[in-house]
């Protein structure tokens, strides 16, 4: 499984909160979305990588390419990195995006159309607003295709079998019913941001101990 320059159908981030959305329902979307921060801000990082504007190694991100990516969320991200004083490593610009990445993903798909607003009242009482797939037949799909790729490293074709190990590294796995993936397969660049976002998420999870 290798990474195209140019990839046919949406960006890795929209995917993936796609297929997130399509497996799990809008409490999970809020239970999980510290993780889905991560998991998307790794995934625009991807997206760069394969349209051949950024580099990835083991211990740092550089820009190759400057010029304005197609994508407005991964546009901004290529943004900040050439503003920048230094090249930081896929870790850090995790660490740095994750708080603000769901609700711009979210935003642009609700935008597009591909995400939809569904009103519901919880418990029969309160009022709460889901965000399903339009196409839920779709959404479903891929879904499938990111639990096959999650057993079996490889499978599930370009976008699913980055998605897996990105889901699996970002602890997002069980909640979508996939099974472990092992990102220590799959080649560069996807092995490195996988391996930094474990780490991010991990790190994220330790609470802080004051004095001593």
């Amino acid at each position: 499984m290798t990474l195209r320059r140019r990839a046919a159908g949406p960006a890795l981030h929209e995917s993936l909160l796609l297929a997130f959305a399509g497996a799990c329902d809008q409490a999970a979307v809020r239970r999980w979305h510290r993780e889905l921060g991560y998991g998307l801000a790794a995934a625009v990082l991807l997206d760069l990588e394969r349209t051949g504007r950024v580099e990835v190694l083991p211990d740092q991100v550089l820009v190759r390419d400057a010029s304005a990516a197609d994508d407005p969320v991964a546009d901004a991200l290529l943004e900040r990195m050439v503003l920048a004083d230094r090249a930081h490593a896929a870790r850090a610009w995790l660490e740095t995006l994750a708080g603000g990445m769901l609700t711009a993903v979210r935003d642009q798909l609700l935008a597009t159309g591909r995400l939809t607003p569904a009103r519901r009242r919880r418990l029969g009482l309160f009022p709460v607003v889901d965000h399903l797939p339009a196409d839920e037949r779709a959404a479903a799909r891929l879904v499938a295709l990111v639990r096959t790729a999650s057993g079996t490293p490889g499978a599930g074709g370009d976008t699913a079998g980055v998605l897996a190990p990105l889901i699996g590294a970002a602890r997002l796995g069980r909640a979508m019913g996939c099974p472990p993936a092992h990102w220590d397969h799959c080649p560069r660049p996807v092995a490195v941001v996988a391996k930094d976002l474990s780490l991010a998420v991990a790190a994220a999870g330790v609470p802080l101990a004051f004095g001593g």
